[in-house]
């Protein structure tokens, strides 16, 4: 689908539209052929970086060490692929493990974009099936809209765990296990320390988890 609409430029540092797209068909799919760029870099990135995301079998576990997990349901934006890739993981873990998993997208306006009034129907979905617990996966939209779905979700009473703080912090969720923010902060420092000061080349420090993190 990328060729189709995509064609490199004859020095290869850019790309050049074959086709008219709409502004976000466009910005989506910049976004792919940055990732797809990234992949290619295998042996020559001259990048480095650290992730936010916590494993989730990290998540899954401390999750049922505190209750008992009958039923597991997720909320999420559709249109946000890092969102969507959290989910099919979040299937694949509930499929292994013989959890039974509800997922229920917020429904989304004829941009595709998700829609904020859309969320309190999102979470009844979860509520008429009986979940027994909600995970809130790293989520763009949900963050910033984490005040208004929490208080749908408590006032249903459902537990809550989130894969970030801000929901915990700010919205009300009741507990996760996260990468807290200050701390990547302090990571990406470190690295930046390492190309800056030690003269290191980007390409020859790895792109990282964390190795602790917070149960908040």
């Amino acid at each position: 689908f990328i060729l189709t609409v995509y064609t490199r430029t004859k020095n290869r540092k850019h790309y050049e539209l074959k086709e008219k797209l709409t502004a976000d068909e466009k910005d989506r799919l910049f976004d792919i052929l940055i990732r797809i760029e990234v992949v290619s870099m295998v042996t020559n990135r001259n990048l480095t970086g650290c992730s936010h995301l916590v494993p989730l079998e990290t998540q899954m576990n401390a999750m049922k060490s505190v209750m008992e997990i009958k039923k597991i349901g997720v909320i999420y934006n559709p249109a946000e692929d890092n969102a969507v890739k959290q989910v099919k993981g979040l299937e694949s873990y509930c499929t292994e493990n013989k959890i039974p998993l509800l997922r229920s997208p917020v429904p989304l306006d004829e941009e595709k974009k998700p829609l904020v009034s859309g969320i309190p129907s999102a979470v009844e979905i979860l509520a008429q099936g009986k979940v027994s617990i909600i995970y809130l996966p790293s989520d763009s939209f949900l963050i910033a809209n984490a005040p208004g779905l929490m208080s749908e979700i408590n006032k249903r009473r459902i537990v809550t765990f989130s894969a970030t703080e801000d929901p915990i912090k700010k919205g009300g969720a009741l507990m996760g296990v996260v990468s807290r923010y200050y701390n990547v902060g302090l990571f990406a420092g470190f690295k930046a320390e390492k190309i800056l000061v030690q003269k290191m080349k980007a390409g020859d420090i790895p792109i990282e988890n964390l190795k602790r993190f917070s149960f908040l």
